[in-house]
């Protein structure tokens, strides 16, 4: 299932970036320029049905071709999206939630939002942000990084979810992954590997899958 599901996504991704490459007048090498990532990272994602490439790769070429990351994966028909905001809210990991845990619950727990974030991508009116305040989640996500997440969505194999586990007073992001009809949680940690993945249990409750990224400069 596992492979049948990454062939899915990449071969979407090598149709996507090689025909926006070329409505857009991108060569690789100028969209390794203008993006930092690799012109063998990007060769790649535009021939390899098994491409699995990094979010901030993802990010960075979907910002310099103006798109979102969420077209370039097939999890949306629109390749621009609309201008859109949704509330930020500070966010660490280590937060005291209610024992009756809600996303709502959730959200209020962490109090007032501190901004709004512009997003190029259609969301529901649940969709929310989470301002990562901590170095536990780097290199894939940086301290400052703003996270945004849509409740609404069906995560995939590979999407990064936000799930209150059992045992966890707050929740946290992971990686689904999904396996002979088993659903798998890998860490975020640069240090985590697959031996270390975690069974997700029905008791656990998936809150929202991670639709953009955000990096600060």
């Amino acid at each position: 299932m596992r492979d049948k599901l990454l062939k899915s996504n990449s071969a979407v991704l090598n149709k996507r970036l090689t025909q926006l490459m070329k409505e857009k007048n991108f060569t690789i090498t100028k969209l390794s320029e203008q993006t930092g990532v690799a012109v063998g990272s990007i060769q790649k994602m535009q021939v390899d049905p098994t491409s699995n490439p990094t979010m901030y790769s993802l990010c960075a070429i979907s910002r310099v071709l103006k798109t979102t990351v969420s077209y370039l994966i097939g999890q949306s028909p629109d390749a621009t999206g609309k201008q859109k905001t949704v509330d930020v809210f500070k966010w660490l990991p280590s937060d005291f939630i209610h024992q009756e845990f809600t996303l709502d619950v959730f959200l209020q727990e962490l109090g007032q939002p501190c901004k709004t974030a512009p997003i190029s991508i259609a969301l529901s009116s649940k969709a929310f942000a989470l301002l990562v305040e901590d170095d536990e989640m780097f290199p894939l996500f940086p301290m400052h990084s703003i996270l945004v997440f849509e409740p609404k969505w069906q995560p995939q194999h590979g999407s990064y979810i936000l799930v209150k586990l059992t045992n966890n007073k707050s929740p946290v992001v992971k990686q689904l992954l999904i396996e002979k009809k088993q659903n798998l949680l890998l860490s975020v940690s640069p240090l985590a590997k697959k031996k270390d993945t975690l069974l997700l249990n029905p008791s656990d409750k998936v809150m929202a899958t991670l639709a953009q990224v955000q990096f600060s400069h």
